[in-house]
């Protein structure tokens, strides 16, 4: 065997070995990965537009909007959630049953069942229907049980700020790398260049309409579920609206 054959096999190993290990490095956060993709493609040539007109530095530029995009979104989820584990750590050491919230719920039940029952009155369904087993000890035991749920969902959101952390570093990359990324790509001539270029247009546009449609949904959301907070004196509007905001982003729950 030449030399050359075992220098290119050499290579081709060396290759095969540091794209398992990022593959494997990666993995877990593929799904933000693939989204900075598709952001990068959606924001790439407007952003590009923008800088050029201002006469700014490309890299640079990009570092210092995704540096604020991360703490603008990180710094509110956190100041929330330390909040919050404040507040339910308080509710878990005096009990559910001492709380504001629980009289709340019970003067809320009496008030409930009083009009239930003139409703099954006069439907003459009284007799039918037994509305008191909603006790006190059931609304004890489901207010312990939402706040076992909410401490044990702020427990994740060290894991949620460094999903948004990573989405941010291949935000970067891909916008950072947009030219190279382009080149090595039509160098692989997999289509021909007429057709890689209507290739790539296809995609910038589908991924901005798909952007654009998301943050729009998402504000609404969050605009409404902020403007709710603000109305009946609920927590922080800033922290209500970027949290709404983000979580409108995930699939099925939503802005819930």
């Amino acid at each position: 065997m030449t030399g050359w054959k075992k220098q290119d096999i050499f290579k081709l190993i060396v290759t095969f070995v540091i794209i398992g290990a990022m593959l494997g490095l990666f993995l877990p956060f593929y799904a933000e990965i693939l989204l900075a993709a598709v952001f990068a493609f959606a924001i790439e040539p407007a952003l590009g537009k923008l800088l050029q007109s201002k006469h700014l530095r490309w890299k640079a530029s990009v570092a210092g909007i995704l540096g604020g995009m991360f703490l603008v979104i990180s710094a509110p989820i956190s100041v929330a959630a330390y909040k919050a584990y404040i507040y339910f750590s308080g509710i878990s050491q005096t009990g559910f049953q001492n709380t504001e919230i629980f009289k709340k719920l019970v003067l809320f039940r009496g008030q409930l069942l009083a009009f239930a029952n003139r409703l099954l009155h006069a439907m003459h369904l009284e007799n039918q229907i037994d509305l008191a087993g909603l006790s006190e000890e059931a609304l004890n035991k489901i207010g312990t049980f939402v706040v076992q749920v909410s401490t044990g969902t702020i427990y994740h959101v060290p894991q949620v700020l460094l999903s948004v952390f990573v989405f941010c570093v291949a935000l970067y990359f891909f916008l950072a790398e947009a030219r190279m990324l382009k080149t090595a790509f039509l160098r692989m001539q997999f289509l021909t260049r007429s057709e890689s270029e209507k290739l790539i247009y296809v995609i910038q546009k589908s991924s901005f309409n798909t952007v654009v449609t998301s943050v729009s949904l998402g504000f609404i959301a969050a605009s409404v579920v902020s403007a709710g907070a603000l109305a009946f004196h609920g927590v922080d509007f800033t922290g209500v609206f970027v949290i709404t905001f983000f979580c409108s982003f995930i699939p099925v729950i939503g802005a819930g």
